[in-house]
């Protein structure tokens, strides 16, 4: 593991990724490709929400949906900060667990927010009455 940020092993994107043979066993087996494959995810992840939280803004200013953008981008946010100090802290247990905790928290907040740009549930138009 590599207890450093934002490089590893003294670079942004370090050696021997895939020195494991069959090459796909790095993905699984590699500490260390598993931990750059995190951090890319990470990074774009929040790439993403920092997009979606500006071009929401500037479509729909003021709107619960551009409230919500910024809400899910500070989540993202505090999820990586909350990593990055898993990480320098050298993983104690209790941040590991929060780090892990607050992913489910922020993939509910993440898919409430998606149905919210669905619109209301539709109303049945009448009731079925069983008897």
């Amino acid at each position: 593991s590599y207890n450093t940020w934002p490089l590893m092993d003294g670079k942004l994107i370090p050696g021997d990724l895939m020195i494991l043979e069959p090459a796909w066993r790095n993905f699984f087996e590699s500490p260390k490709t598993v931990q750059f494959i995190h951090r890319l995810g990470a990074y774009t992840i929040f790439v993403a929400a920092l997009w979606h939280m500006i071009a929401t803004h500037r479509r729909q200013p003021g709107t619960t949906h551009a409230h919500r953008a910024t809400l899910l981008f500070l989540l993202v946010l505090a999820q990586a900060l909350i990593g990055i100090g898993t990480l320098l802290m050298q993983v104690p247990l209790h941040m590991a667990l929060m780090h892990q905790a607050f992913a489910l928290v922020l993939l509910g907040f993440a898919a409430a927010h998606w149905r919210g740009t669905k619109g209301a549930y539709p109303m049945p138009n009448q009731i079925a009455v069983r008897g």
